[in-house]
């Protein structure tokens, strides 16, 4: 397992042609977008606390949260574009 990990966060690319996203950009964009679905699930279970009722700053917590899920995955949808126009 180690030696998949090492090439992966070096960004090495492991496929031939080197077409594509690297292994470690892949890999970021997928903890990136995991983290604000995380948040985003949360800081909503949170509001509907005793302790988090109205409360502004986890409002704001998950309305942020849910805005950078909205920018990952516009910024996924234009890769994937890019990268299929490219490759043609």
């Amino acid at each position: 397992m180690v030696f998949g990990i090492v090439p992966l966060l070096l960004g090495l690319r492991l496929r031939r042609g080197g077409r594509g996203a690297a292994p470690s950009g892949a890999f970021v964009a997928t903890v990136a977008l995991l983290t604000a679905i995380l948040v985003t699930c949360v800081s909503g279970w949170l509001m509907l606390t005793d302790l988090f009722w109205g409360s502004e700053t986890m409002e704001n917590i998950h309305k942020v949260a849910a805005t950078v899920i909205l920018v990952l995955v516009a910024g996924h949808v234009a890769g994937v574009v890019w990268e299929s126009l490219r490759h043609r």
